[in-house]
């Protein structure tokens, strides 16, 4: 069973928040005042899970520590 990537954003900054409008997510319509790198309003929840699938598609569902042959042991 593949593993699902973790992905985990530092929305600190104040790039990040709007706190003079709420408007909503665009993946979720849910009411935010969060917004991605672009200004565009998105849960970081949202974010996270549209990152964490992009990595799944391009690692073939698998976590990046996997893609790399292990050394067998003697």
């Amino acid at each position: 069973m593949p593993l699902a990537p973790r992905v985990r954003l530092n929305w600190d900054g104040p790039e990040h928040y709007d706190p003079t409008q709420k408007v909503p997510c665009r993946a979720c319509e849910t009411v935010t005042n969060m917004r991605d790198r672009n200004g565009r309003a998105c849960c970081q929840t949202c974010a996270e899970r549209e990152i964490a699938a992009e990595l799944a598609d391009l690692t073939g569902g698998r976590v990046p520590a996997e893609l790399y042959a292990r050394t067998p042991q003697p």
